[in-house]
């Protein structure tokens, strides 16, 4: 969960010394250059991740779907029809 503003404020509405140095704490680590590198840094690995998942994927699905070329092409269907069924060209 991220913390927006909207809780900071309502914890400093409570009033409660403990709390506002809480929040006085971590506003001074968020600030710092160090905390938003490394904020960048899991950024880019989150997405990074994110994209090669999707490579894996399409991956996967190319290799499944020339699998089930292959598999239609030994039981003598045309190429044409493979290919508007698996949308792969002709040439694969």
């Amino acid at each position: 969960m991220k913390i927006t503003k909207g809780h900071f404020i309502a914890i400093l509405q409570l009033e409660v010394r403990e709390m506002a140095q809480a929040v006085s704490a971590y506003r001074q680590i968020t600030g710092s250059q160090e905390y938003q590198e490394l904020e960048r840094m899991c950024d880019k690995a989150r997405h990074d991740e994110a994209q090669a998942l999707g490579n894996a994927r399409r991956q996967g699905r190319d290799l499944t779907l020339k699998e089930t070329a292959k598999r239609l092409l030994a039981f003598g269907d045309p190429v044409d029809k493979i290919s508007v069924v698996t949308e792969l060209s002709c040439e694969v």
